[in-house]
């Protein structure tokens, strides 16, 4: 009887123990969980390197993430991110957006920049009920797009200049054995010009 006890006290206190470590995890989250806020940020046009996960920065300072990224069903060519962001944070209907790129690995964060600090409305709500911020593109965009433009018109120089050398290799090639045949030719007749030589 004593052991039945025991073993029932015993296992009483590892469940005590466990809510009790359950609830200090819970309460210690609570402190420091912030609430978040979805916004939605319309792009005009693509976006190359943005995912789900990337980073959303205001002024800088990562502030929270992209959750979800679909197309305008009433514009197809816009693309929609919604991200959460720390409410905290002061965005207003002057707050601008554009996508930043990372370095050279093409990855991309979405970069929320303050206004003038003189506004103090909210940005509009979308139909979706979501506050609104349309996005702007910047010359780092712009940038991308004209690196790409510029590696692909490299190439096709490239290409072209491969293609000329491969012709000229080819003369060449021609040239060459042209000569080394004139060249048998005058070492084959060497004998009967020495002849015609010693002769006159």
């Amino acid at each position: 009887m004593h052991r039945k006890a025991g073993n029932t006290l015993m296992g009483l206190a590892t469940l005590a123990i466990l809510l009790a470590g359950f609830a200090a995890v819970y309460w210690v989250r609570s402190l420091s969980s912030t609430t978040r806020l979805t916004f939605e940020i319309v792009f005009e046009g693509a976006v190359p390197g943005l995912q789900t996960g990337s980073h959303v920065v205001f002024n800088g300072l990562q502030v929270g993430e992209v959750s979800r990224l679909y197309l305008d069903q009433r514009n197809p060519r816009n693309v929609i991110a919604l991200v959460q962001v720390d409410s905290r944070i002061p965005l207003r209907s002057d707050t601008s957006a554009h996508i930043e790129y990372l370095g050279v690995t093409g990855a991309a964060q979405v970069a929320l920049e303050g206004g003038d600090g003189l506004t103090e409305s909210s940005p509009e709500l979308s139909e979706r009920g979501y506050y609104t911020i349309t996005a702007h593109f910047n010359d780092t965009g712009n940038l991308m797009e004209t690196a790409q433009s510029i590696l692909s018109k490299a190439d096709e120089v490239v290409s072209g200049v491969q293609n000329v050398l491969g012709e000229v290799r080819d003369d060449m090639a021609e040239g060459l054995a042209e000569a080394q045949a004139r060249t048998r030719v005058l070492a084959d007749s060497a004998d009967s010009v020495d002849a015609f030589l010693k002769q006159v």
